[in-house]
């Protein structure tokens, strides 16, 4: 008996040096709920989660467990995120990939680009709702597009149609997919199959023109677009056929002006979200302008950012943010009216949410 228990606190020795290389989460950070804004205000925002790649799916086996096997593949430098039923796709620029986090099935994959292409630098992710994936490759200055099942199809754009092709996105009827070319300071517009329809803007500071322009987004409202205009500290609004409407925001640190907007996106009700590179933070507007309120700030913690990049609403108003320097997809929920009717339980815990983190 007293052999057998030896044998026990043995193998317990030997076994505990390995356990601490198994994968560890982050830290926790605050406790609570975190929603914006804060107290006594009724609250807007609420932080659901965050992705970090192949780790949020892992099983380890016994053997795993014992001696450590975290998986290698990860969330390295996100630039864009696009969102189709419950799969997330996430724009790599520290990985040259496109990854795919299937929340359902709990898988981890890549789009497959190896053969006849090869993803260097993707900025920007679109897609259709036939599952046909669009990546805009600023390296191969082209668009590529992959099928439902990850694998490559097409590019076009690279007989000098594009320069330096950043964020993308689909009007509401898929009939025109807007690039923004930073380096052209333009925005083409495409059909799905790649012919070039037309352009827009040009360099320079007046309305209608760029200075390194970013991403761009579609107002389900509205139809009209969002145009970072990253280096002229702002973002410009224009009607579908790119006319001109208005600006938003200017150099500065107060509520309302930017630093370096660098995402854009629209919720169900039309307001519109930037984040801010420098600032660490996304606003919210009306898309006439009017600051609504702010969230986020600089940080590691579940929640906070470090470059917030890419942005993405979903139909439900959920909120994808590229976290590009904490190497993650962090994700919130627009606390929409439609929203609080379907859950009025889960709005009870955020109308007295505890100690968290809100907006100043």
């Amino acid at each position: 008996m007293l052999k057998k228990i030896a044998l026990v606190c043995v193998a317990t020795l030997l076994v505990l040096p390995f356990i601490g290389c198994a994968p560890k989460k982050p830290a926790a950070g605050p406790t609570g709920p975190m929603v914006w804004p804060d107290q006594p205000e009724e609250p807007r925002i609420a932080y659901i989660a965050a992705y970090h790649g192949a780790i949020d799916f892992y099983q380890p086996t016994f053997f795993e467990i014992l001696f450590g096997s975290p998986p290698q593949s990860s969330l390295s430098k996100p630039a864009a995120v696009y969102v189709a039923g419950d799969r997330i796709y996430v724009a790599l620029t520290g990985n040259a990939s496109v990854a795919i986090l299937d929340v359902k099935a709990r898988k981890y994959a890549k789009l497959n680009d190896w053969g006849k292409v090869k993803i260097v630098l993707p900025l920007g992710l679109a897609g259709l709702p036939d599952g046909t994936i669009y990546v805009s490759d600023a390296s191969a200055k082209a668009i590529f597009t992959f099928g439902p099942d990850g694998n490559f199809k097409s590019a076009f754009g690279r007989n000098d149609d594009l320069r330096n092709p950043a964020g993308i996105a689909f009007n509401a009827d898929h009939t025109r997919l807007y690039v923004v070319d930073s380096k052209a300071h333009d925005v083409k517009v495409f059909a799905p199959d790649g012919k070039l329809l037309f352009k827009f803007g040009a360099q320079g500071k007046e309305p209608g023109r760029f200075f390194f322009p970013s991403t761009v987004a579609v107002s389900p409202k509205t139809g009209n677009l969002a145009i970072a205009d990253t280096q002229n500290f702002r973002v410009q609004i224009f009607d579908q056929d790119g006319k001109f409407i208005r600006t938003i925001g200017e150099l500065g640190d107060l509520p309302g002006m930017f630093s370096r907007p660098k995402g854009v996106a629209f919720d169900s009700e039309g307001h519109l979200y930037v984040s801010d590179y420098a600032f660490s933070n996304i606003q919210l507007f009306t898309e006439e302008g009017q600051l609504l309120m702010w969230f986020g700030s600089a940080g590691t913690y579940p929640g906070y950012f470090e470059l917030p990049a890419g942005l993405f609403i979903d139909s439900q108003d959920r909120i994808y943010v590229a976290d590009s320097l904490n190497n993650r997809v962090n994700i919130y929920q627009y606390l929409s009216e439609s929203w609080k009717r379907e859950h009025p339980d889960q709005y009870k815990v955020y109308m007295n949410p505890g100690p968290g983190t809100a907006a100043p």
